[in-house]
């Protein structure tokens, strides 16, 4: 079995990625045995498929791996004797449904038992060092002590509670979440891990006005919830929390709605004239946007206007991806 460097590896690391989360869906959990089996069977049919060499650094260095690796070359079924392990380690579930999960050093409470919210754990669980790497680094250096931040589709609070501990006690962050199952563990997690910086987490959504909207616009059955226009939100909100001078004061937002941005953008025009120093990540999907009834090409005319734009690479790909916004 041969082994090879990532830059020949194609695109097998974003293949693997989703193959990674339908495991935990599976009933796999990350970083035991039964998740290195079969991750090494998976990866060792791809390779076989393109017909390339093993991605060995995709697969990472630890007991198991070696182990796997011995056990295929001796001809046995890795595979196989993942899958009974993964059936043994589902049993945890049963008895002890509730967990806190630590990631990039706060911690995250997860119940398995709540279906709806499922596949959001298995995509944390898959990533347990951090999540979007990259992204998660770049606002680790642009996000300063005393900043203001606002976190727009925050789902279970990653990126909240990152800007929290970023913009420390002389800071503030605003976290909006229009989704019931991932607000309920949002307000959660923000509890979990004591920030008192956090001014307020929002059950709302983020549109070009204060109404009810059906979201996500891209789901078969859209759920009404309560959206509001940003620019009427902080207009009529500042006072209440910043002096005179600072209220229209924001420094970084943080924007990850599934295809809703282009009516939330729209909502922000104020935001974006108002404060020359902002910076912004969005995560920019086409797919979710047409799907959505949106235009991408709205989302890249406002972004272009007053900002400049980087593509952050290595996070996604394939049609998705995180850029950074610097206002011009």
């Amino acid at each position: 079995m041969n082994v090879f460097t990532l830059g020949e590896s194609g695109n097998l690391r974003a293949r693997l990625d989703d193959m990674m989360k339908q495991m935990v869906s599976d009933g796999y959990q990350p970083h035991t045995v039964a998740f290195v089996f079969k991750k090494f069977s998976i990866i060792k049919k791809m390779a076989e498929e393109k017909q390339l060499p093993f991605a060995i650094d995709i697969m990472g260095y630890d007991y198991a791996f070696l182990v796997a690796m011995f056990l295929s070359k001796m001809g046995i079924d890795v595979e196989r004797i993942g899958y009974f392990l993964s059936r043994l380690t589902k049993l945890k579930y049963i008895f002890h449904p509730r967990e806190i999960f630590e990631m990039d050093g706060h911690k995250f409470y997860f119940n398995w038992l709540d279906v709806e919210s499922r596949y959001i754990f298995e995509d944390y669980k898959a990533h347990k060092d951090i999540w979007e790497p990259r992204t998660t680094e770049l606002i680790k250096q642009t996000v300063k002590p005393g900043d203001v931040c606002v976190d727009v589709g925050a789902s279970i609070g990653y990126f909240t509670l990152l800007f929290s501990r970023l913009v420390g006690e002389r800071g503030k962050v605003w976290a909006f979440e229009p989704r019931q199952r991932g607000y309920k563990y949002l307000k959660k997690n923000i509890e979990i891990n004591g920030y008192k910086n956090i001014a307020s987490a929002y059950l709302y959504g983020v549109w070009d006005s204060n109404s009810i909207v059906g979201l996500p616009r891209n789901d078969a059955v859209p759920v009404p919830v309560r959206c509001v226009k940003l620019d009427d939100f902080f207009e009529r909100r500042s006072v209440d929390f910043f002096e005179a001078s600072e209220m229209s004061h924001i420094d970084f937002i943080k924007m990850d709605i599934d295809g809703s941005e282009p009516w939330a953008l729209r909502g922000m025009i104020s935001i974006f004239e108002h404060n020359p120093k902002l910076k912004m990540v969005i995560e920019y999907y086409p797919k979710y946007i047409e799907k959505a009834g949106g235009s991408p090409q709205e989302v890249l005319g406002i972004l272009d206007k007053y900002f400049t734009i980087r593509e952050i690479s290595g996070d996604y790909g394939n049609g998705c991806w995180n850029y950074f916004c610097e206002h011009k």
